[in-house]
């Protein structure tokens, strides 16, 4: 009675599985003074029976015995117990243990009990001889039969909550890993908006490196960039050294280990720095890092290395699938951003080389306008340059500066279109030629509109010799109907022309030349033009006196 209790205490208090069946079966074979016990159980839904545990025998802990087996039939047939003795005359229970007798051996079962719950057979026991040698009497069969139940009721439910547990554990480890991927996901997205967002790399750069230590979980990084030109790595961004050790890093393709991962374009894994010699020794700052683990990772993109991604870690490093997957998606990323940043700075390059031929060739034409047209020697850079500074006196944005400066250089144009017997004709031109001369403007509209990049500039060549009060041409335009750029300019090449020496007559003085702008202002000029530009005389007249 008093190990019914105590066995059906350890039921009821113990969980743990292995604990329990070996605790149950101690109590019985301490009490019941057996030599040899074991227990079998059922595992996982299985239908065979392996062993749990066991007491004075040695019996593999793989050893199963199959649920089609003679003695699991008869022993799920009913509620009594069998004895070796019954079952040796059983000729299917010894032709199923054919070949196992060291099993039975080791057994050394006088009588097997079943561990049936609710008509179902989920293990057995097995005892040995008693130490008294004595027969199982039939009060000692109940009582184990007892037990059977109790201890097949225990196993189940320690079973349902082992189950449980684990089931438990794999929810939180499913949830620990859908979190992971939101963190990653999210610090992908964070990736991919500064790459989209920043032609500049060096953002995108530290932001890599922030979810690399971060959601990698590793103690420094850094990114190294190709310069195809000089075939060289060179540093570009670094966290979480405690150095500059590295900062100042210049790796031929090859060389290094970061020189070996951009050459073989294959990740470069060193779990133990300690133990492998690297050129990372020979940077004497870098000791004092204490790395232990490093990765290269080469940043390909359409097959083409771009930079390597570096990383270290103060002890060793056993990555999982995970862990690579996401590597391999955050260097997929940088070498796209890095190509797209080389693509733009090549574009940059072109687009500036194309610029410098357009001006260039722009400046040419206004030196060869200058030539043919007889004007002064250089008469087109002084009204580009005051042109310029009155422009910005007004806010003129730097967007359209851009057109009010090629338009200023190529204000006249349109003479290009003037037969030279009118343009350089010395005399005074008589009526009919003066109605030729005064048609350049529309040849440089019709000129420069049918030029993309020149369309915007064609203000000033049309409508510089527009006039405030309507009188101006090719067509009378007045007030602020005529563009301010052209406004600027009137003013500025009636200026230059008046201080310039001409073959009829002589330069006018500058007191001269600003008293006739005065006099057209609401004229020929526009008042708020004249008052900037005087402005600019007083500021001029001021840095002269102080010099």
């Amino acid at each position: 009675v008093q190990m019914l209790q105590r066995v059906s205490q350890t039921a009821s208090s113990v969980i743990d599985l292995d604990e329990l069946t070996h605790m149950i079966l101690q109590e019985i074979t301490d009490t019941m003074h057996i030599e040899k016990a074991s227990l079998f159980l059922k595992y996982n839904g299985k239908r065979n029976l392996m062993i749990a545990s066991q007491i004075g025998t040695r019996v593999s802990p793989r050893t199963i015995i199959a649920s089609d087996h003679p003695l699991l039939k008869k022993l799920s047939n009913g509620t009594s117990v069998l004895t070796h003795p019954e079952l040796a005359t059983d000729q299917k229970y010894r032709s199923a243990w054919e070949g196992e007798r060291e099993v039975i051996d080791k057994l050394g079962a006088e009588i097997y009990v079943p561990l049936n719950v609710k008509g179902e057979l989920v293990g057995m026991f097995t005892f040995g001889h008693k130490l008294s040698e004595q027969p199982y009497s039939s009060e000692e069969r109940q009582t184990l039969l007892s037990l059977a139940q109790q201890t097949g009721v225990a196993v189940q439910n320690a079973q349902l909550y082992s189950t449980a547990q684990e089931e438990l554990r794999q929810r939180r480890e499913t949830e620990k890993r859908l979190q992971l991927q939101l963190k990653r996901l999210s610090a992908l997205q964070n990736i991919n908006m500064a790459i989209t967002t920043n032609i500049d790399l060096q953002i995108p750069l530290y932001l890599l490196l922030e979810q690399v230590t971060e959601q990698l979980g590793v103690d420094a990084a850094d990114a190294l960039l190709y310069d195809e030109e000089n075939q060289q790595l060179f540093f570009v961004a670094g966290r979480g050294f405690q150095t500059d050790a590295l900062k100042y890093t210049k790796l031929d393709v090859g060389q290094g280990l970061a020189g070996k991962a951009a050459e073989l374009m294959q990740t470069i894994h060193i779990n133990d720095l300690r133990k492998e010699k690297t050129s990372l020794q020979q940077a004497p700052l870098l000791t004092n890092e204490d790395f232990i683990a490093y990765f290269g990772v080469p940043l390909i993109a359409k097959g083409r290395i771009q930079g390597v991604l570096e990383i270290f870690h103060r002890s060793p490093l056993e990555p999982d699938d995970d862990w690579m997957n996401f590597l391999n998606t955050l260097t997929s990323e940088t070498a796209i951003a890095v190509e797209n940043a080389q693509m733009f700075r090549d574009l940059e390059k072109s687009n500036l080389d194309l610029v410098v031929a357009y001006e260039t060739t722009l400046e040419g034409w206004a030196k060869t306008l200058e030539l043919r047209d007889r004007e002064t020697e250089g008469h087109s850079q002084r009204v580009l340059d005051l042109t310029t500074r009155l422009a910005r006196k007004l806010g003129v944005s730097d967007d359209e500066m851009i057109h009010l400066q090629r338009g200023a250089l190529l204000h006249d144009i349109g003479k290009m279109g003037i037969p030279d017997n009118i343009l350089m004709k010395e005399g005074p031109l008589t009526d009919e030629e003066w109605e030729v001369m005064r048609k350049h403007p529309v040849f440089a509209q019709d000129m420069l509109s049918s030029i993309p990049f020149l369309k915007k500039a064609a203000e000033i060549p049309y409508c510089h010799h527009e006039k405030w009060d309507g009188t101006g041409y090719p067509n009378h335009l007045r007030g602020e109907d005529i563009p301010l750029a052209a406004r600027i300019f009137a003013l500025v090449d009636v200026w230059d022309a008046l201080r310039s020496d001409r073959p009829y007559r002589r330069p006018w003085t500058d007191e001269q030349a600003l008293e006739y702008i005065h006099n057209q202002a609401g004229k020929h000029f526009d008042p708020m033009v004249v008052k900037a530009f005087d402005e600019i005389m007083l500021f001029e007249q001021r840095n002269l006196k102080q010099k």
